[in-house]
């Protein structure tokens, strides 16, 4: 069992919105989802109405679990179209706190099959239907997790280093090609300093998402590189996404970078095509941290970028505070700020 906490106050000032970090296509699948969800809470809502009124306890039961698993889900759905989508700024100070316990659970089999599984509390209610945590079965072979899993050139490539307590709207990442519906499946496979990566979101709806993905960790610097494909988007059309990435680490310092060569129309042509790229520069000298990040891409407004600072505690806190933004140099309405302790147990 293990957790993280935070606490402090989170500031997003008001009078714009603030940028998504999707394309086009991911803010039309990520909307079919909230959609889709808020149906199925209608649904499950009259389902238990029509149970009360039957008076027949068994089902209500049965109808309120459910609907406690569409609402989980439709939440979920709705945070995550917030992050492609954007979302209106508040324009004021907020206090903001949490507190997240993680449980994992292995076990191993006869012939030395390793197995199990981790999820957090919160998500506990999601687990059931695979839409959040995960399992995995490991060998000699690899690992191959399924459930609430990042796609392969995800995995293999990353994102550069974020700022602040909150993550600060997440404007350092960009958009990999992504559903909302799991369980997806990731297979793992390391030799030496290689991993290689496939994976697949759930099967059988018409934009199922594959990919690729290949890593070379040499400790101190790392190299990797993802494609991923969408046979078929919202639009009628395929995605395709070539990932590079690499990074260095020494003496404290730490670089990263990120370039995504997009193909949103299914032309063969990752030319001015919604490309996005990420970098990010920090250090981490007795216990004081520093990190800085810088975004763009041609389907993006504007660039955003941030800044922020950290001084370890010891013990698992931390000070931590940061500031970002997302928007032209113009246009500073789309600040956010934050200031506090995080915590990890």
């Amino acid at each position: 069992m293990s957790g993280d906490g935070r606490m402090g106050i989170l500031y997003v000032e008001g009078g714009g919105d603030v940028d998504g970090t999707g394309n086009e296509t991911q803010q039309e699948t990520a909307q079919a989802a909230v959609d889709l969800l808020t149906q199925d809470v209608a649904e499950a809502q009259a389902d238990l109405d029509a149970a009360l009124a039957a008076g027949d306890a068994v089902a209500a039961q049965t109808a309120l679990q459910d609907l406690q698993e569409a609402q989980d889900a439709l939440a979920a759905a709705q945070e995550q179209l917030g992050i492609v989508a954007g979302t209106a700024g508040d324009g004021e100070f907020n206090f903001t706190s949490r507190i997240r316990i993680a449980f994992t659970a292995t076990g191993e089999t006869d012939n030395g099959l390793a197995f199990g599984g981790s999820i957090r509390a919160d998500n506990a209610g999601n687990g059931a239907s695979g839409t959040a945590g995960s399992v995995f079965v490991s060998s000699s072979f690899g690992t191959i997790a399924m459930g609430d899993v990042d796609g392969a050139a995800k995995a293999a490539v990353g994102q550069v280093s974020g700022v602040g307590m909150t993550g600060l709207g997440d404007f350092n990442e960009v958009s990999y090609i992504s559903t909302p519906i799991d369980p997806s499946v990731l297979y793992t496979y390391t030799f030496g300093a290689f991993n290689f990566y496939a994976s697949a979101d759930q099967i059988g709806d018409d934009n199922d998402v594959y990919g690729v993905g290949v890593r070379y960790d040499a400790g101190t610097f790392y190299a990797a590189i993802g494609y991923e494909t969408q046979s078929e988007t919202t639009a009628g059309q395929a995605d395709n996404t070539i990932a590079l990435g690499g990074g260095t680490s020494f003496a404290g310092f730490d670089l990263k970078a990120v370039y995504l060569f997009r193909d949103l129309n299914d032309d063969d042509d990752f030319d001015d095509d919604g490309d996005q790229y990420a970098v990010s520069a920090g250090f981490d000298l007795f216990g004081i941290g520093a990190t800085a990040f810088y975004r763009d891409g041609d389907d993006l407004d504007d660039a955003s970028y941030g800044i922020g600072g950290s001084k370890d505690l010891g013990g698992g806190a931390a000070l931590v505070g940061g500031i970002a933004h997302s928007g032209g140099d113009d246009d500073d309405d789309d600040v956010r700020a934050d200031f506090g302790i995080t915590m990890s147990f």
